[in-house]
């Protein structure tokens, strides 16, 4: 399944950390900003300035994991 496109430029083992570290990425920025469930992620989702706040967060997370940094720039995702 991965293993076309971008994916085949990561190992199996790659492959795994990376999904594991972007589902803790994911988690920890709904927790800080209180998306406990799915009543309070779908208004945030859908609030325009919100919904770019956490993207931005998002991004400066991914930025600031150097382990991620590497996988996404192994993988040609842009972070912008």
């Amino acid at each position: 399944m991965f293993m076309d496109g971008k994916f085949s430029n990561l190992s199996s083992g790659e492959r795994d950390e990376y999904f594991n570290l972007l589902q803790s990425h994911m988690d920890a920025l709904y927790e800080r900003n209180g998306l406990v469930d799915e009543e309070s992620t779908y208004a945030a989702l859908n609030s325009r300035s919100m919904n770019e706040k956490l993207h931005q967060e998002f991004l400066e997370g991914i930025r600031n994991d150097p382990k991620m940094a590497e996988y996404v720039g192994r993988l040609g995702i842009a972070l912008s």
